[in-house]
């Protein structure tokens, strides 16, 4: 490594051509990026050099954090949490922390439903990125991990949460009388299921129909005469579907900001607009994009969002592009292919190259 490195101090040519192949090595410009950060630490004539290398290498290698290496018989998948995990620590570690909102612009930006954005990569993030702010005497209440927070906040409360279907207001209750079979009717009024059939001989079926008799508003039956013993086919009502699955949200949310931090850290953290979190929980009113929080609230302003009427993901005014730690001439860094026009080549991030932060007030 140390004769690579005093070849790409000498030649600064060398860099850029190996970011053509970039996506496959990954754990090159890793390594490469530690090495650079140990000659750092030593007395040297080329300090300036090594660190405008240093910040060539680290504008390549962020935005790879969810590339998918192809090879001529398999895909190479990663775990893309620990991949973002391992480049915040990287941005911190060489002091450069602003850049983590390059990471985390493309973590927002991502592909697929904010739903299941949460539960594969959002949440399983949380921890994991507390871990590293941990080694390095910081708290998420650290710019500008607090604006990713408020918006983790903000949009798990928006789209996921979203509001509370207006329904007639439902009496709720047991409708059972407490005996066996009437016990294993209340565990399927209050559980996920909406539809289920259950089969007892006539006299305790006929119970049953009794006690739903009594609750018309909750569910409706029909008896089976297929089989045996006949069964009672029980539906529950879209009403109480609904409900239920608003409790079923609100659980999940509430798990989600415990995730988080306690009440405490909540307040801090959104300022303001924390009472409207529980405002959102008890179907009152929807959490509203954006957010707007001041920044005598946080440590620092969360960019407006999207507004309440569009998509929960955050718009592309919102964050700094992925793409940010790679500046370059053209509209896009993707090289368009158009009949009778000569292909445009990529431009790799040069070591003068500075970083665009979109995200600063």
């Amino acid at each position: 490594m140390q004769w690579l490195l005093t070849i790409c101090l000498l030649s600064p040519r060398v860099i850029p051509n190996l970011a053509k192949y970039a996506s496959s090595n990954y754990k090159f410009f890793i390594a490469f990026v530690k090495a650079l950060q140990v000659k750092l630490s030593q007395p040297s004539t080329v300090a300036l050099e090594a660190n405008r290398l240093l910040d060539s290498c680290i504008n390549i290698v962020l935005p790879l954090w969810d590339v998918v290496v192809a090879h001529p018989h398999h895909v190479v998948q990663h775990d893309k949490v620990a991949r973002v995990t391992e480049l915040l620590d990287l941005c911190i570690s060489t002091r450069r922390t602003p850049q983590c909102k390059v990471v985390l612009a493309g973590v927002f930006k991502s592909k697929g439903a904010v739903s299941a954005k949460f539960t594969d990569l959002y949440i399983p993030l949380i921890p994991r990125m507390r871990q590293v702010l941990h080694r390095h005497d910081m708290s998420l209440l650290s710019d500008p991990f607090a604006e990713v927070m408020q918006i983790f906040v903000a949009t798990y409360l928006n789209g996921v949460l979203g509001s509370k279907s207006k329904t007639p207001k439902l009496n709720v209750r047991q409708i059972g009388c407490g005996c066996g079979d009437c016990e294993q009717l209340d565990n399927f009024m209050t559980g996920n299921l909406s539809r289920t059939l259950i089969r007892l001989p006539m006299a305790r079926k006929s119970h049953l129909e009794q006690r739903l008799r009594s609750a018309r508003d909750l569910a409706s039956y029909h008896v089976v005469t297929t089989g045996f013993p006949h069964g009672l086919d029980i539906t529950k009502s879209s009403s109480l579907i609904k409900s239920g699955q608003w409790a079923s949200r609100v659980s999940q949310a509430r798990a989600f900001l415990a995730q988080v931090g306690d009440q405490p850290f909540l307040k801090s953290l959104m300022g303001r607009r924390y009472p409207d979190i529980e405002k959102a929980l008890t179907g009152i009113q929807p959490f509203i994009l954006p957010i707007n929080i001041p920044s005598s609230s946080t440590p620092s302003v969360v960019p407006p969002l999207i507004n309440a009427s569009a998509s929960a993901t955050p718009s592309s005014s919102a964050l700094p592009s992925a793409r940010a730690a790679a500046p370059s001439n053209t509209s896009s860094n993707q090289s368009t292919v158009t009949t009778g026009v000569k292909r445009k080549k990529k431009r790799y991030p040069d070591p003068g190259d500075e970083i665009i932060d979109l995200c600063s007030d």
